[in-house]
């Protein structure tokens, strides 16, 4: 269910929550993430691996959720997340304990790192289950 928050940025459709999860702030990434040979498989189905290989590039590798520094989220339900429907978005740990969040062309926000967990059949994001610390 949605927690407290505040704004911590404006809108700004340049870059989404992945981009903003590793520090992007001048292109929106999605798609890509599958597409780009650097980190993905290129068979056209946006799924972990290929989350894994986006965050390695940057210098993260898989981790604990208490490790985390960057969160995944998925739709509630899907055992084994592919697009279009199963990721859904990333978060980021904070310097002072929180999370942060690109809301897709909308603003950054803060929250608290289970606000945005939400798995009802309507949720927008889902629940966090795939976790990165910088290596």
């Amino acid at each position: 269910m949605w927690g407290e928050w505040s704004i911590t940025g404006d809108a700004n459709e340049n870059y989404n929550c992945i981009s903003w999860s590793v520090g992007i702030t001048d292109e929106w990434t999605w798609w890509d993430v599958d597409q780009y040979p650097k980190f993905g498989d290129q068979d056209g189905i946006l799924e972990v691996s290929d989350f894994d290989g986006f965050y390695d590039y940057y210098g993260y590798e898989p981790s604990t959720k208490a490790e985390a520094g960057i969160q995944l989220y998925k739709k509630p339900g899907a055992e084994e997340p592919t697009n279009p429907d199963g990721i859904t978005h990333a978060a980021r740990e904070t310097d002072y304990g929180m999370w942060e969040s690109k809301c897709g062309a909308w603003e950054k926000i803060d929250h608290m790192r289970d606000a945005l967990n939400d798995t009802s059949e309507t949720a927008s994001y889902g629940e966090h289950f795939r976790y990165y610390k910088p290596k």
